[in-house]
Order: C-alpha cells, then sequence, then structure tokens
C-alpha cells in the first residue's frame, strides 16, 4: 500500500460488487456506518484476517519443529 509524506496509507480501491448475508449485512451496517466506509472496513478485515493466518501458519512450524526435537512426533 502507498503512504503519504505523511505516512498515511493512500487508498485507491477498485469497485467490486459483492453479495453478504442478511446478518453480515446488517453487522457491517453497525461497524461502519457510513456507505463510503464499507470498502475501507471489509479491506481491513481482510488484511487482519490475512496477517493472523501468516502468524498462526509461522506459530504452527515453530510448535511442530520442536515437537520434533524432543521426538514426539513421527514426521
Amino acid at each position: 500500500m502507498a503512504l503519504d509524506a505523511n505516512g498515511v496509507p493512500i487508498r485507491r480501491g477498485i469497485a467490486r460488487q459483492l453479495t453478504f448475508d442478511h446478518d453480515a449485512w446488517e453487522l457491517l451496517q453497525q461497524m461502519s456506518p457510513t456507505r463510503k466506509g464499507y470498502g475501507r472496513y471489509v479491506s481491513e478485515l481482510i488484511r487482519r484476517d490475512y496477517l493472523w493466518r501468516q502468524e498462526w501458519q509461522r506459530l504452527r512450524a515453530v510448535e511442530q519443529e520442536m515437537l520434533v526435537e524432543v521426538g514426539a512426533c513421527d514426521d
């Protein structure tokens, strides 16, 4: 993501059509009260989920290495 001179992200989005479950749409409206904020909010959720998954995979790899070192795993 590009940053301006102050380090603030420059948001240049692309328009996409999405279909939401009814309950998810209601929650999105509560969590991001303006229509202009929906895309930004969903984008942030995707980024956070991606980072969480990366960290989870890293921790799983470390855990697997530890199990192999102590001989608790047959891999």
